[in-house]
């Protein structure tokens, strides 16, 4: 794995081009977590989905291994990049199993279904495969969502308010899943506004103010 490197990411937004991120660096290590930190509207969303390749952004490089991404190219990181949405955002006609190897599916990779499989086991959910995503609980959807991003076999994964969802019980567990992903090594950026979470895992803290990312302790917010 490699680390995901961020330099001088800037996004401006709207018909007076409004910054929204503005100059911003940061650095994930392989198997190291960033957490990121921040008031509402004060662009946490906006930079995950620059990070996912999902939005544009206006200046700075994004690099990933041999990977990197500049203004004009941030699709280049579609599906190296995974992302856990705050709102879930499962496919409602596709079963547990089949949302978990579409992307896959759709890149050629023959062993999708094995790698989707191994992470419905390890997240409980390996009885759930052949389910319909209406029939499942919050947490069980929530966890769904986590084992799609892994069954594409990320470079890097991204968090996006993951605990807004869930009862005491399952925020816990999401603490476990960060862990877990360490693990293999691949580097994590968390948006949270849970205190808890973000006290309870082993990172690199950080708040976003102004466009830019500070070093904060964890304790701090």
């Amino acid at each position: 794995m490699s680390a995901l490197v961020v330099e001088g990411l800037a996004r401006r937004v709207g018909v007076r081009r409004r910054p929204v991120l503005e100059g911003l660096n940061l650095r994930v290590e392989p198997g190291a977590v960033a957490v990121v930190l921040g008031a509402s509207g004060s662009g946490k969303s906006t930079l995950l989905r620059c990070l996912a390749g999902l939005e544009s952004f206006d200046a700075g490089r994004v690099t990933l291994g041999t990977l990197a991404v500049g203004p004009g190219r941030h699709s280049g990181l579609l599906g190296r990049v995974g992302l856990v949405f705050q709102s879930v955002e499962l496919f409602p006609h596709l079963r547990v199993l089949e949302n978990c190897t579409l992307a896959p599916r759709l890149r050629g990779e023959p062993d999708g279904a094995r790698e989707a499989h191994t992470w419905l086991e390890r997240l409980g959910l390996a009885d759930r495969a052949d389910a319909w995503p209406q029939a499942l609980s919050g947490g069980e959807r929530q966890r769904v969502a986590i084992a799609r991003a892994l069954s594409c076999r990320p470079a890097a994964l991204l968090w996006d308010e993951p605990t807004s969802a869930l009862d005491p019980e399952r925020k816990r567990e999401i603490a476990a899943h960060v862990a877990a992903v360490r693990e293999r090594g691949i580097p994590q950026v968390v948006v949270t506004h849970d205190g808890d979470l973000s006290a309870a895992l082993e990172a690199t803290h950080y708040r976003l103010d102004e466009g830019r990312l500070t070093p904060v302790n964890p304790g701090a917010h």
